[in-house]
């Protein structure tokens, strides 16, 4: 289930999702205070749940200007998406192809190794026995955007319930991390405060 909701955060999220994940990998603590341990725990737990789906391979190799995303939605007869099946998606002009794979939820994404000189190929979009065609459409001026094109295939999808949506449990995921951070907190805090009158302890007299 986190994987599947980490799965769709980064879906949404794009490029987003990867320079989260990078600069938690790359945060230092030099405090040893307990509040800096809690908060070190809720880091390593962050991480954790951003290697439940990591970004792929082409994201990690290849600038946003060097690569092109591709992702849907694959629903059969009866509008309900149709999970685990294979996505070929190929640009038909320079023979550059590649795979994915639905979840659970019929959602699946590829990503190409396409540059500005792509602007305009053809794609085609295979599953089983479905599919849909479009263009890559990018703008050459802008190396920073995140490449993306939505192409659905079979039929016209159901939405999704309200607890399923992606917006939903991304919010239900902040809420969560929000009140994790403030109970650390509150629970820091009190035990670096000490009364004025605290006890440091007895010393054993030889």
């Amino acid at each position: 289930m986190a994987q599947k909701v980490f799965g769709r955060l980064r879906w949404l999220l794009g490029d987003s999702y990867r320079k989260i994940c990078e600069g938690l990998r790359n945060l230092k603590s030099v405090q040893r205070t307990p509040l800096a341990r809690s908060r070190r725990f809720v880091l390593a737990a962050l991480l954790f749940l951003c290697a439940l789906y990591p970004a792929s391979a082409l994201y990690a190799l290849h600038e946003v200007d060097h690569r092109f995303t591709i992702n849907g939605r694959i629903c059969g007869d009866d509008g309900e998406g149709i999970g685990a099946v294979v996505v070929s998606v190929k640009n038909t002009r320079v023979n550059i192809s590649g795979n994915g794979k639905t979840d659970s939820d019929g959602f699946y994404e590829v990503v190409l190794h396409l540059h500005n000189e792509n602007q305009g190929d053809p794609l085609v979009v295979q599953s089983g026995g479905f599919e849909a065609t479009g263009r890559v459409n990018l703008d050459p001026n802008d190396p920073k955007t995140e490449r993306i094109i939505t192409i659905n295939l079979g039929q016209p999808c159901r939405a999704l319930p309200l607890w399923r949506k992606t917006w939903v449990l991304a919010g239900l995921v902040a809420l969560f991390g929000i009140a994790m951070i403030l109970a650390i907190r509150q629970v820091g805090g009190k035990k670096e405060k000490r009364p004025d009158g605290a006890r440091k302890g007895k010393v054993r007299k030889r």
